[in-house]
């Protein structure tokens, strides 16, 4: 299907505002909230970089309310802070967003492009946003990440998002299905988007990847779905997230990580669940892992795992899920871990619940020296850990710790005031 049709946006008032400073003298680096106190704000997700390419400009999602999830006709925005100006412009409203990545907002491979989702004719679909001439792009295929070169688009239909997961596609809408039929569907799954001319293909329906997956009679009678998906640093390989629901398995999502080449050939398992072998010889998602993300190399991956089946760590591994390491054995893993673009350094947060917060209320922004095998607090920050309705549902506040692109600052997400925030600690003078 080609392009669904093009429009012009109406530019509105760039708004100044002051950048508070946070807790100056108190943390590794400076740091310093970059939005306005008028609304609840976020960033996108760890593993997005919210800089523009020359650095500039920082995308963020301003939401309408921060205490419920959004159902189908709540609309949040896509905004622009400027960091020289220091003000903030508003770039799209959308009815498709979440609690947890907000807009979904990503830059492409420059500054003049800016991509997020809607809801037009029927289905989630990737916007894109000309910040020079206006033109608003609406294509047929859903946004879930956009290719380094900026020439395509993968996504999961997002209307089967909130199947495993709520906060990270879009409300679900009373007109269509929420969830797909029992099996590996194979006419659902990830779908590419040229960017250029429009169309749309089904590039690794969810039939192969169960394929890829061993013993699959453990799944029997399950739903398969996917959920994160993707491109490596090169645009070479393409990372997804395998999940099978079933009746009996109490909310399971029985996990697993793919990855295949940019054209869909070449799938390899990179994390199983529930391995017959070893843990050591393979990672494994069942004893508890969660978050991957490629590394600068794009021929491996980070994620927290518990290689000896009790203690989560920081691991490191390559695509096909050989190569696995522990990065410094004797730091507890938690949160969001982000290699460095350079490998010395990784970055998270925590979860309230984890050992690494202790008995405080506020979590911290951690940074592992890989090299020295040592860890830095960058700062703690307050994520609603005192609310019992917030702290570990949908409705929480995770930081999302994200690079910049040169590598010398990290972005994320707080509620320093009761108010959702987005800060960048500079930390040019320690990495």
């Amino acid at each position: 299907m080609p392009i669904i049709r093009t429009s012009r946006r109406i530019r509105t008032q760039k708004t100044p505002f002051r950048f508070a400073e946070y807790r100056p003298g108190k943390t590794l680096g400076p740091v310093t909230c970059v939005t306005p106190d008028d609304a609840s704000y976020i960033h996108t997700f760890y593993d997005i970089c919210p800089w523009s390419p020359s650095q500039r400009y920082l995308l963020v999602s301003r939401l309408p309310f921060q205490d419920r999830e959004p159902v189908f006709g709540d609309t949040a925005d896509v905004c622009l802070v400027d960091l020289h100006e220091r003000t903030i412009e508003t770039l799209y409203t959308t009815t498709c967003w979440g609690l947890q990545l907000g807009t979904q907002a990503q830059w492409g491979n420059s500054d003049r492009y800016v991509f997020t989702n809607d809801f037009v004719d029927g289905s989630g679909r990737g916007i894109r946003i000309d910040l020079e001439s206006d033109e608003i792009t609406v294509y047929s295929g859903p946004l879930g990440h956009i290719s380094p070169d900026g020439s395509t688009m993968v996504g999961f239909t997002l209307n089967y998002m909130n199947a495993t997961q709520s906060g990270y596609g879009m409300p679900d809408h009373p007109d269509l299905p929420s969830t797909l039929p029992a099996g590996a569907a194979d006419d659902e799954g990830i779908w590419e988007t040229d960017l250029g001319s429009g169309g749309t293909r089904l590039l690794f329906p969810l039939a192969r990847g169960a394929e890829v997956i061993p013993n699959p009679e453990r799944f029997a009678g399950g739903t398969y779905y996917y959920f994160m998906v993707k491109y490596n640093p090169q645009g070479t390989r393409i990372l997804e997230i395998l999940r099978c629901t079933k009746p009996d398995a109490a909310g399971n999502r029985h996990s697993q990580a793919l990855t295949h080449a940019a054209d869909g050939t070449d799938a390899a398992l990179t994390v199983g669940y529930d391995l017959e072998q070893a843990s050591w010889k393979r990672p494994d998602w069942a004893p508890g892992g969660h978050h991957i993300s490629w590394t600068a190399d794009g021929e491996h991956l980070t994620m927290n795992l518990l290689p000896d089946g009790k203690n989560l760590r920081f691991c490191r591994f390559r695509y096909d899920g050989s190569e696995l390491e522990v990065l410094c054995p004797d730091i507890l893993g938690s949160g969001h871990p982000r290699l460095h673009p350079a490998g010395r350094f990784l970055s998270s947060d925590a979860y309230t619940g984890e050992p690494v917060v202790g008995d405080q209320v506020e979590v911290p922004i951690r940074l592992i020296d890989l090299f020295a095998s040592e860890e830095h607090e960058v700062c703690r920050i307050y994520t609603f850990g005192d609310r019992p309705s917030q702290r570990a549902s949908v409705l929480r506040c995770d930081p999302h710790p994200a690079w910049s692109r040169d590598g010398n600052q990290l972005c994320f997400n707080g509620a320093p005031n009761g108010k959702r925030q987005v800060l960048i600690a500079d930390l040019s003078g320690v990495v």
